[in-house]
C-alpha cells in the first residue's frame, strides 16, 4: 500500500516538474522523461538536445532537500550521465554543491521532502 502511495505522489510530481524544467529549458531542448523516486532519493531524466542526435540520459542516484535559514536547497550527491565529458563536469561541479530551490517552487520541494 505505502509503495501505492509513493509512486501516485512521484508520478504527479514528476509530471509537475517535467511542465516547468520544459518550461525553463525550452531553448536547449526538451525533456522526454522525467523519473522521480521520492522514497529512494533518485531522478531520471531523458533530455533530447537541440544540434544532439542522441538524447542525454541524465540519472541522481541520490539526493537530499535541506532547509538551511528558511531557504530550500538541492544538494545532488551522486550523479551520473550517458556522456563521459559531462560526468566528469557533474563530478567537479555539481558532486554535493547546495542549489537554492526559487520560493516559489518550495511547496513541490515539500511534497518531496
Amino acid at each position: 500500500m505505502i509503495n501505492l502511495l509513493y509512486k501516485g505522489k512521484d508520478k504527479a510530481l514528476s509530471t509537475t516538474i517535467l511542465s516547468i524544467l520544459n518550461k525553463k529549458l525550452k531553448k536547449f531542448g526538451t525533456i522526454s522523461e522525467l523519473r522521480l523516486d521520492t522514497k529512494n532519493k533518485k531522478i531520471r531524466l531523458k533530455i533530447g538536445l537541440k544540434g544532439e542526435l542522441e538524447s542525454l540520459l541524465i540519472t541522481i542516484h541520490k539526493y537530499e532537500i535541506k532547509e538551511i535559514d528558511e531557504k530550500h536547497y538541492l544538494i545532488v550527491q551522486d550523479i551520473d550521465t550517458s556522456r563521459e565529458w559531462i560526468n566528469l563536469v557533474a563530478k567537479e561541479y555539481f558532486h554535493n554543491e547546495k542549489f537554492e530551490i526559487p520560493k516559489k517552487f518550495v511547496k513541490i520541494t515539500k511534497a518531496v521532502i
